[in-house]
């Protein structure tokens, strides 16, 4: 397949044209920014789900249709996770599950199998290398925990030392697999005003830069999203716009560590006036182009051509999902994780004449998305920063739906 960015071309345009001073102020410079203070993380994170050795293994043998059924029939099923078989798909299903596997029900290609571990298992082993790789709640080094359903074990990512991980496999022997690996949280667009876009580039006073997620409702207040690991609880957030002259897009209210989320909110009339539910969506700074926000779209593994819009890299296209996340991602010299399921692995689709491209410091917070035909947006993650395991590149985003639920809030969208 080949690489494309679906967005919406011509100016800013809504029900009503745009001032041109308005466009004016949405110019951006091309010079790329990485978050300040020497914020280039090491994190980690605990998954449950699926994760190709090399990129070479991503999902490509069954259509996005095939993995959309697959990822039904798991769901339905409770199983542990999903990866690529030999001949289509493998589905794990709990130690304990009381049902037979009636592997005729299954989608085509797909082989059903019985793990040894229960959900709980898996849960209490998430724990205990959190405890073992951060104790006393250190923040010194990241991790990155997942089951594994191709080997049925636990796989643990780390750039701890080894006399903090020996204890795990002296404790779980082959149920536990111990590698080293580093990541990158990813702080670091520009002119936006009211009603602001996501996808914007955000700073705190001149400081770190970040990338506006979504407009959310919570309570019949808007907010903006961005990254927990960007700014702390109180401050005021502004646009960046390459000068001292930046304007307020809200201040941190809210702060949710469990996904990596933190709200921003600016008193404006009407109630929905300071945020609008579209993103910027154009691949250079000075773009204009934005896609107005449908809905969400889950993420299932193998959900392919997926979108992300940062305010360092733009936007990209042609990606694709590798890996569903139901554990724990922890970042160094912080206390965010993302828990509880909450995120899930994407990366470029390998093909040929493609331009490989990812996130880098400023992405942080970035709207995921899908191009829909209708010239809309469905918002599938918020991204959060990028991983390497066994020397391979992967993007990290935060589900939206679990998002949205621990948030507590709704997605506003383009009406």
């Amino acid at each position: 397949m080949s690489l494309r960015l679906f967005s919406r071309k011509g100016p800013r345009a809504g029900a009503a044209a745009p001032l041109p001073s308005r466009q004016t102020r949405h110019k951006r410079k091309t010079i790329r920014y990485v978050m300040a203070a020497g914020l280039t993380l090491t994190a980690g994170a605990g998954l449950l789900g699926t994760f190709p050795a090399q990129a070479e293994d991503t999902p490509a043998s069954l259509t996005t249709d095939q993995w959309s059924q697959v990822d039904a029939y798991s769901r339905a099923n409770d199983a542990l996770g999903v990866a690529p078989g030999a001949s289509g798909a493998l589905v794990r299903l709990p130690a304990d599950r009381i049902e037979p596997v009636i592997e005729k029900d299954a989608p085509p290609s797909t082989t059903v199998k019985a793990s040894r571990f229960t959900k709980g298992d898996i849960t209490s082993i998430d724990g205990a290398v959190r405890e073992a790789l951060r104790p006393d709640h250190s923040t010194e080094y990241g991790l990155m925990s997942q089951y594994d359903v191709a080997t049925d074990r636990v796989v643990v990512t780390t750039d701890a030392p080894s006399t903090l991980s020996e204890p795990l496999v002296r404790e779980y022997g082959d149920k536990i697999k111990i590698e080293s690996g580093k990541f990158a949280a990813q702080r670091g667009r520009y002119r936006d005003t009211v009603p602001f876009y996501g996808g914007l580039s955000l700073t705190r006073e001149g400081s770190g830069r970040c990338s506006g997620g979504v407009s959310v409702m919570r309570a019949d207040t808007a907010y903006m999203t961005t990254a927990a690991h960007c700014y702390p609880i109180n401050p005021n957030v502004g646009v960046y716009n390459y000068t001292t002259d930046w304007e307020e897009v809200g201040k941190v209210t809210n702060r949710y560590n469990g996904i990596d989320q933190e709200l921003l909110h600016r008193d404006v009339t009407p109630i929905r006036g300071a945020y609008f539910g579209r993103i910027w969506s154009g691949q250079s700074p000075n773009a204009l182009d934005y896609l107005n926000i449908e809905g969400q779209l889950p993420a299932f593994l193998g959900l392919d051509n997926i979108c992300v819009t940062g305010q360092t890299t733009y936007a990209h296209c042609g990606n694709k999902v590798t890996d569903m996340s139901p554990g724990s991602i922890c970042w160094p010299d912080t206390q965010i994780c993302v828990e509880g399921g909450g995120s899930f692995l994407y990366r470029p689709d390998p093909c040929a004449n493609c331009t490989v491209k990812f996130t880098e410091g400023g992405d942080s917070g970035a709207p995921i998305y899908k191009w829909t035909r209708n010239e809309t947006a469905k918002i599938v993650g918020l991204h959060t920063g990028v991983v390497w395991r066994s020397g391979v590149q992967y993007m990290v985003g935060v589900r939206i739906g679990p998002a949205l639920d621990k948030m507590g809030a709704t997605l506003n969208t383009a009406p």
